[in-house]
């Protein structure tokens, strides 16, 4: 009975490791260059800046609307009543920017890529403190 249960288990072991095997050889199976990272990221900065060109034109359509110019002159006597206002235009503003749905698309790749680029600068912060660090060890080493 012990012999049978090792023997599953062994069993189980080994699938579990070719099946693990399998995957990472697959998903390893992609080489990365290093020259095409620095083009990949200055791909998606510009990607970035189209699209915020984009957003900043719907924008620029928008604030020609009088109605949405008007609550922005505040005064003092007014300014909580238009500051009220101003807000409710300015929600107004952004679900209309959801609701339409080339400016919710570009609003949605915006954020995408400003996730991604968010990243990218964590990993070569990372990366700068790693060589900032490597450099100050080199220099007490020699001295």
């Amino acid at each position: 009975m012990r012999l049978k249960l090792i023997a599953v288990f062994s069993l189980i072991v080994l699938v579990l490791g070719g099946l693990f095997l399998a995957v990472s050889i697959y998903a390893g199976s992609a080489p990365v260059d290093a020259q095409q990272a620095p083009r990949a990221l200055e791909a998606a900065t510009v990607e970035l800046e189209v699209e915020g060109m984009a957003a900043e034109r719907w924008l620029s359509v928008q604030a020609k609307d009088p109605t949405v110019r008007e609550p922005f002159g505040i005064s003092d006597k007014v300014a909580d009543a238009q500051g009220n206002k101003a807000t409710e235009v300015c929600n107004s503003l952004r679900a209309k920017a959801q609701t339409d749905a080339r400016a919710a698309e570009q609003l949605q790749n915006e954020a995408r890529l400003r996730e991604q680029a968010q990243q990218e600068v964590q990993r070569l912060t990372a990366t700068e403190e790693y060589l900032t660090m490597c450099i100050a060890v080199a220099k007490a080493v020699q001295d």
